[in-house]
């Protein structure tokens, strides 16, 4: 703007009246700067909150995806900023449970936590409130006992029928209704009417079992012991954990920032989807090896397997284990009636199952009454430790959510503020001092198709969450072992090393000498998968086969999709081809269902070098491939691995086919076992 312009006299215009005392000319110049000053402000403000929020993760690297220099794998450190990962953020979703659930649109009850007590927190003088039990036996007809209007605290019976002690808090007076001797008060519904409409309805699990009389007195040894915490986020992976617009930043703040929780950046998927990741974590066997073990086929019943609650079980601990998708749950899918008897001491499946059903609100159900359903299991662990921690006994609970994060890549961020107050809780409460807090997911984000299908999404679909938590006592009694684990925070860890880590949890004295040979021993004779535990110094030269991870799920520098190779070249086209002819022959028990599949296109192929250049963990392989090709029918698109061997010109799969679309109804006439590859012959063509 020139001096000539800004000097012009104004005394021969009329009297201004707004833009049109300038010239046309004039006025577009101070539009021009307005709108360049509003572009500033907006970009300098979000320069601060991008700043800011990357001050919230000290852990995160800022810039491009590049390799962990301490392991020589060289898995990737990438930035949870990736411009790749961002056109999948949207809206932040937030929902009152409270106001979608109820006509009255607040909580009325809240539970003492650890005890059979109802606490209210807002008058109900204009309402008909009751409660009756959630039974195994379906007794929808039991009496709905009724809350007195004046009462501030109601006594729940127990399982038996009678009150467990004789503290009804009422305002004004003393109250007792009888119920029948044979009802479990252990789930409870809440409801409430106003002139004969309902206006409310809630549900409360209690702790089951805390009052039971062991077999065995509480000894010292029982004080000492560490209770293990295994909260498992479904579809997470540490850079969407980290993604604190979206995702979690209160909580991840206050993990590493005041919990001094150790971040394990090399911690690797083993298999696609949720069981064959979580098996290694409560087994310490494959998917392969655990259904040959005890869980062959659908109608298999898991109670004899080997899980690791029941080894904590024989040392004198209670246990739990619950989740919050009944449709979607661990083990239901597999398996068509899982369990026959109760797993666990603590276990909240009938109330999961009761609340989805009946109280389920919002997008997928995702509130189960007032609460949403990962504050309900986390509500239900804090129960089970402040009970027991009054009767002194050491617990082992594993807890899986689903709904919060499997099919939505921006609701994870509703548990932020659950997850922020269950920590300061069970840290104020003392219960983190005598506990181990193992926070993993099963594997990154699988939908849409897309995001595994660029370059930062093919790496965080690989690399679940893994946080560990110890008490400081535990930090300053056992040195070298904590300093092991910090120190294997940058080595390659798989789901085979936490198993390995719970199991020293349950025996400490393991951990005197923590570097010296464990139980994992035995296994590394007769397989080449060595797993450890996270206590024990790991090589860093270690490789994922010794991992138990796959050359296709492998993240070490070479291993990943770094250097491509062209898709008409004969090895790619052969490669393509066997990985084909394996998925028809998985189809091949349900061949009168489904139709083979038929090459739709090999979209692109990658060399994996890192086989090959590490010829001494994986002798004989001359050469390996990733392809990704489509499918007829159905336009199924799929990613396989493939390694040729010494002078052999065949291809051999290191892994599955993996489905990167969903097959949705594609499947719909075949079980669990075969939907991924079946396209049904009734709906593609045949009979």
């Amino acid at each position: 703007m020139s001096t000539k312009f800004l000097s012009t006299s104004l005394k021969e215009a009329p009297p201004p009246t707004g833009c049109l005392s300038f010239s046309r000319k004039r006025c577009m110049i101070l539009a021009v700067l307005v709108l360049i000053c509003i572009f500033q402000t907006f970009y300098t403000f979000r320069e601060v909150i991008i700043n800011k929020e990357r001050t919230i993760l000290p852990l995160i690297i800022t810039h491009d995806i590049r390799d962990n220099v301490q392991s020589s794998c060289g898995f990737p450190d990438p930035d949870p900023f990736d411009p790749a990962m961002r056109e999948f953020l949207g809206a932040r979703k937030v929902v009152n449970c409270a106001k979608v659930s109820n006509p009255i649109g607040e909580i009325l009850f809240v539970q003492q936590r650890g005890e059979r007590v109802l606490k209210r927190i807002r008058p109900i003088n204009d309402h008909d409130c009751c409660y009756k039990p959630i039974s195994t036996s379906g007794n929808a007809d039991a009496d709905c006992t009724p809350i007195d209007a004046r009462a501030t605290e109601v006594q729940i019976p127990n399982s038996s029928g009678t009150p467990t002690s004789s503290i009804y808090l009422f305002s004004h007076h003393h109250c007792h209704h009888p119920v029948s001797s044979n009802t479990d008060y252990t789930f409870i519904k809440i409801t409430c009417t106003r002139e004969g409409d309902s206006t409310y309805a809630d549900g409360v699990a209690f702790v089951d079992g805390a009052d039971d009389e062991d077999e065995s007195e509480t000894t010292k040894e029982d004080e000492h012991k560490l209770n293990v915490i295994v909260l498992g986020l479904d579809n997470t992976s540490r850079m969407h954990f980290l993604r604190s617009v979206h995702s979690l930043p209160k909580s991840n703040s206050y993990l590493v920032n005041n919990l001094s929780a150790i971040v394990m950046k090399g911690y690797t998927k083993v298999a696609d989807n949720s069981l064959p990741n979580i098996l290694p974590v409560l087994t310490g066997q494959s998917y392969a090896e655990f259904t040959k073990g005890c869980a062959p086929d659908s109608k298999a019943h898991l109670d004899k397997c080997p899980f690791v609650w029941k080894d904590f079980q024989e040392r004198g601990y209670k246990t739990g284990f619950s989740e919050d998708e009944i449709g979607l749950a661990i083990f239901n899918l597999n398996w068509e009636k899982p369990f026959t008897a109760r797993p666990t001491d603590f276990y909240i499946s009938l109330f999961s199952s009761h609340m989805e059903k009946h109280l389920g609100h919002g997008h997928d159900k995702m509130c189960y009454g007032t609460r949403l359903s990962f504050k309900v299991l986390l509500d239900n662990i804090e129960n089970i430790a402040v009970a027991l921690k009054q009767r002194r006994k050491p617990f082992f609970h594993f807890t899986w959510t689903t709904k919060l994060s499997h099919n939505d890549f921006n609701k994870l961020r509703q548990g932020d503020q659950p997850l922020l107050d269950f920590l300061q809780f069970m840290a104020a409460s003392g219960n983190l001092n005598r506990s181990a807090l193992i926070l993993l997911g099963d594997h990154g984000n699988r939908a849409p198709e897309s995001v595994q299908l660029n370059s930062a999404g093919k790496i965080e679909v690989r690399m679940p969450v893994l946080y560990i938590v110890l008490p400081d006592w535990f930090k300053n009694k056992y040195s070298q072992a904590y300093k092991n684990l910090q120190d294997n925070a940058n080595m390659l860890t798989s789901p085979f090393d936490v198993y390995q880590t719970i199991k020293v949890c349950m025996n400490l004295t393991k951990l005197k000498t923590p570097d010296e040979d464990d139980d994992a021993k035995s296994e590394s004779a007769i397989t080449t998968r060595k797993p450890t535990s996270l206590f024990r110094k790991i090589p860093s030269d270690r490789s994922c086969l010794e991992a138990g991870v796959s050359l296709h799920w492998c993240v070490c520098r070479g291993a990943r999709d770094q250097r491509p190779a062209p898709t008409t070249t004969p090895d790619a086209i052969a490669a393509t081809a066997a990985a084909i002819d394996f998925i028809n022959n998985e189809l091949k028990p349900v061949a009168e269902k489904c139709r083979p599949l038929e090459l739709n296109g090999l979209r692109s192929a990658y060399h994996i070098d890192y086989a090959v250049e590490h010829g001494d963990k994986y002798p004989g392989i001359s050469q390996a491939l990733r392809v990704y090709f489509k499918t007829a029918p159905a336009d199924a698109y799929f990613s396989a691995t493939l390694v040729q061997r010494g002078g052999n010109e065949s291809w051999t799969m290191t892994d599955q086919a993996i489905r990167l679309d969903h097959y949705g109804t594609q499947s719909w006439c075949v079980s669990q076992e075969h939907k991924t590859y079946c396209a049904c012959r009734r709906s593609y063509g045949g009979k």
